[in-house]
């Protein structure tokens, strides 16, 4: 072979390397775009109802409790009831958000790479998101 060809066969290689990795790229794009939407969508409409549930149930508490005396224990249980329910959304968005790791295989994808520029590799298999927690919770690692 040339050096002509073998230049060639190098920037042809890059190229499809480069695209290959922008492909990728844009495909978690897409599902972080697509999980963030719905979760914004779902969180507004169950916010909104449950609001709407919690409400008409506060009223029939009070309606029916009205004449007893314990009427302030039910507006300081109803109080109380809604601040935790708020704390476990709060948290459970948090968890939602915490959780997720935006472009995660792309990033092990490039550094993938990187490391085969240097002679060593880091992961197997990069793109089984599955396989790659169970491997790094059992401490395996191919070097």
């Amino acid at each position: 072979m040339s050096l002509a060809q073998d230049s060639k066969d190098l920037v042809n290689t890059i190229a499809a390397t480069l695209s290959n990795r922008a492909e990728l790229f844009g495909l978690e794009l897409v599902e972080e775009r697509k999980r963030f939407v719905s979760a914004v969508v779902f969180g507004v409409a169950a916010a909104i109802l449950g609001m709407f549930f919690l409400l008409g149930l506060s009223f029939l508490a009070l309606m029916l409790l009205w004449d007893s005396p314990y009427r302030y224990a039910v507006v300081g249980g109803v109080t109380v009831l809604y601040a935790v329910l708020a704390l476990a959304c709060i948290a459970k968005l948090k968890a939602l958000f915490t959780d997720s790791k935006p472009f995660a295989a792309s990033v092990q994808v490039l550094k993938d790479d990187a490391a085969k520029l240097k002679g060593e590799m880091l992961t197997a298999p990069p793109f089984s998101p599955a396989a790659s927690r169970s491997d790094t919770s059992a401490g395996s690692r191919e070097v």
